[in-house]
């Protein structure tokens, strides 16, 4: 399923409180092996506690996952997608910001 910015942030925020991971990796056609990617509790964090050079119009939302911290920012997300990772799995988020793919879902606790 498909959704807007606002769907994704309500997706997140009904998941605040559980051990959840993200990772990230290029959006390229030479993606390469690199990535990042962190697990633990998701939190809501204040955007003022982040700052942010030349930021693309629209909302900036910052949570906290673990040690990491994950800023989403409304200008530059091209698509969201919600999806089981397969048949009987909880549902995973993939997001689209252009260069990068950022996938985000629960975490084996």
């Amino acid at each position: 399923m498909q959704l807007d910015f606002d769907g994704v942030i309500a997706w997140l925020d009904g998941r605040a409180g559980h051990r959840m991971f993200v990772a990230t990796q290029p959006n390229t056609e030479r993606a390469g092996n690199t990535r990042l990617s962190v697990t633990g509790m998701l939190t809501r964090r204040r955007s003022d506690e982040i700052t942010l050079l030349d930021p693309a119009p629209g909302r900036i939302e910052v949570y906290k996952i673990g040690d990491g911290t994950l800023v989403l920012l409304e200008g530059e997300l091209v698509r969201a997608d919600e999806a089981p990772l397969r048949e009987g799995f909880p549902a995973i988020l993939q997001l689209d910001c252009g260069e990068t793919l950022v996938i985000i879902g629960a975490a084996p606790s």
